[in-house]
């Protein structure tokens, strides 16, 4: 049987992860993992296929291995083409945001792209009006492109 859908909406944050040992195979397009607790290791075996087309990971931690939260750029590598991509409360450091772009540019979907970043207060202000700033750009010269971006307090 092949699953092409992913949806866990739980407030026990381990459910997914008490379920992935189950699942031997991943080729999902479709992954909405909200309010869970996994690791990269768990989420790269949902989306290392490359054939997802929407990601939301609306309040889910992600966690290395060293117990430490998984920076967006890392999560991106594993996204050849997207049509939606929902990540909340981000963590870590800024990137580079002409390289995130790029990112969409290449691998955004050319008739419907929806971009959802919501960054944890801890972030960096600056960075983050600067990087609203540039996809605000981005999101005037591509119609299809519908972007939300905000920090929480």
């Amino acid at each position: 049987m092949q699953i092409y859908l992913i949806f866990i909406n739980c407030r026990d944050k381990t459910v997914f992860s008490t379920l992935l040992p189950r699942i031997y195979r991943c080729e999902a397009k479709f992954i909405s993992l909200y309010g869970q607790s996994i690791s990269f290791d768990e989420l790269k075996f949902l989306i290392k296929h490359g054939g997802v087309v929407s990601l939301d990971l609306g309040r889910s931690e992600i966690k290395d291995e060293k117990g430490d939260s998984v920076c967006l750029d890392q999560i991106i590598q594993f996204l050849p083409y997207i049509a939606m991509l929902d990540i909340d409360y981000i963590l870590g450091e800024p990137f580079d945001a002409d390289e995130f772009i790029k990112f969409c540019k290449t691998n955004g979907d050319d008739v419907r792209f929806g971009i959802g970043l919501r960054f944890a207060p801890t972030f960096d202000r600056g960075f983050i009006e600067k990087f609203k700033e540039t996809m605000e750009d981005y999101e005037e010269s591509f119609e299809s492109a519908n972007v939300y971006i905000i920090q929480y307090d």
